[in-house]
């Protein structure tokens, strides 16, 4: 496994199970001491730096805070929730000078994070032995292709207007 991925696997792991917010906290040195810990736990379990005993405070702060774990992951779940149908609402009634109801994120300064529901893919991208994205396969048959046609706003009659409209617009009449 690639040390990037292993690291970012035990930081998921170990970030749901130190779930703690600034909120959660009296002061702001106590909350670096808390984020500074997370950190060295990680670091210890990336670099196979006393693996037991950090698994072993691991596990033993898990088994202690297990209610505060859970509250949190259940917390966050619905701020999401809440953030999500925010996005939602938002999308589905746009006005001119409402703005956002979204929490601001570190997307950029200024710059809202909308969580919106995103279109499920209908097949994967084909790529060559390069990586390159190569064209869809050809559709099946004709009706298929009318219907693409249709759906992008195509229908017979324009070509037939363009024909038109290009034969009488070069007649000059003297």
């Amino acid at each position: 496994m690639d040390e990037l991925q292993k690291e970012l696997k035990i930081r998921k792991r170990i970030v749901a199970i130190y779930n703690k917010r600034h909120d959660d906290f009296a002061s702001k040195e106590d909350w670096d001491d808390y984020l500074e810990g997370i950190e060295d736990i990680i670091y210890n379990l990336a670099n196979n730096i006393d693996v037991a005993a950090t698994e072993q405070k691991v596990t033993e702060y898990e088994r202690a805070n297990r209610l505060n774990i859970l509250a949190n992951q259940a917390r966050q779940v619905e701020e999401l929730r809440k953030a999500q149908k925010a996005a939602a609402d938002a999308a589905l009634a746009p006005s001119a000078d409402a703005k956002p109801s979204v929490p601001y994120g570190s997307a950029g300064a200024g710059v809202p994070v909308l969580i919106a529901a995103q279109p499920n893919p209908i097949g994967a991208t084909r790529t060559d032995a390069a990586g390159n994205l190569l064209p869809p396969k050809a559709p099946a048959s004709r009706s298929q292709l009318e219907s693409f046609a249709r759906a992008s706003g195509w229908t017979p009659e324009i070509p037939i207007a363009r024909a038109i409209q290009e034969a009488f617009g070069t007649v000059f009449a003297f």
